[in-house]
């Protein structure tokens, strides 16, 4: 399999999970949440999917300061504490409502 066809395959997954997410029974928040919280792109939530697929394979994963930079890089957050904003966005947005990741403590992000 060629690394074309791995990021085709894996924007298949991500799309399909995110399509069955939104086509959920009657649910008030679905068009609103998604454009009012953060302009998400399919294009990070690709890759910031695959950076933690790469990490860590189907295993938990505690995220550290490098991962937030990582992460920080493929969206474009240029500030102090990118770890701030992709938690209040980004990863939010991945949790919430798009279920694509896990948080194993509750209420911290400390480990997916």
């Amino acid at each position: 399999m060629t690394m074309t066809e791995e990021l085709a395959m894996s924007f298949k997954t991500v799309r399909g999970i995110v399509a069955s997410r939104l086509d959920e029974a009657d649910r008030g928040d679905r068009g609103w949440w998604l454009i009012t919280r953060v302009h998400l792109a399919a294009s990070w939530i690709r890759a910031i999917a695959q950076y933690l697929h790469t990490k860590r394979g189907q295993n938990r994963i505690t995220l550290v300061r490098e991962d937030y930079r990582a992460m920080a890089s493929i969206v474009g957050i240029s500030n102090q504490n990118p770890g701030q904003e992709l938690r209040r966005h980004h990863l939010l947005a991945m949790y919430r409502p798009l279920r694509l990741i896990e948080r194993l403590e509750p209420s911290r992000w400390r480990v997916i």
